[in-house]
């Protein structure tokens, strides 16, 4: 089966736009009116748009591609879909336990950050940092 994935140059337009909102999310935060904007739209723009790159990013191919960078794609996302059912399920028993009468779980946009930068993190440490010789 032939994936369909981005090109590689997607990164290289993903990863600074993922950059510019986080330190736009800081900047909301330290100076939330100097903007003409509501700060919860702009919030809400800028967390979007780091979810939006976070998945270009993972969704564009290696400079090489081979069906070791394959296998490595799909244990890397399983292990960040095992990683996000358990920070669920701590999420939930940690929740029984210390609730205090007020129940919150994660909500959706943190659980996918977390699950997104756990996948390129690891997925960066299995193809960059244990195999030197790929650049």
């Amino acid at each position: 089966m032939q994936e369909k994935l981005l090109p590689n140059y997607s990164k290289k337009i993903a990863f600074p736009i993922g950059i510019l909102c986080i330190i736009g999310l800081f900047f909301i935060r330290i100076w939330p009116d100097s903007l003409l904007i509501d700060e919860h739209v702009t919030d809400w723009i800028f967390k979007d748009l780091l979810l939006v790159s976070l998945v270009v990013m993972i969704l564009s191919r290696e400079k090489e591609e081979s069906p070791a960078i394959h296998e490595t794609r799909y244990r890397e996302l399983l292990n960040a879909l095992t990683f996000g059912v358990i920070i669920v399920i701590y999420d939930s028993v940690a929740n029984f336990f210390y609730s205090n009468g007020f129940e919150e779980m994660r909500s959706g946009y943190e659980l996918l950050l977390m699950m997104l930068i756990y996948y390129l993190f690891s997925f960066f440490i299995r193809t960059k940092i244990k195999d030197p010789s790929r650049t």
